[in-house]
């Protein structure tokens, strides 16, 4: 199972804007997060996030991937906390 983080990244390929990334590194749950709510989330309730996503509190990033709806080439990208949340 997986998760489906909400961010606006273009493909690293054609370019095309891609919107839904899957990640394990959440709940595993089939949960939709949006980039945001992670942020207030972490910002607002750094011990609610730790308890909550501790993988994500200990490496500092979220590996995500997806197919780009454009050129079709699959995306793993590692998305830096400290600077997108």
């Amino acid at each position: 199972m997986f998760d489906t983080v909400i961010i606006k990244l273009h493909c690293i390929w054609c370019g095309a804007e891609i919107e839904d990334w899957q990640t394990k590194d959440l709940n595993n749950s089939l949960e939709t997060f949006n980039i945001e709510e992670l942020k207030k989330i972490k910002k607002t309730q750094p011990e609610l996030f730790k308890k909550t996503f501790p993988q994500i509190d200990k490496h500092k990033w979220i590996e995500i991937h997806g197919i780009c709806p454009k050129c079709n080439k699959f995306i793993s990208l590692q998305l830096d906390l400290e600077t997108n949340i």
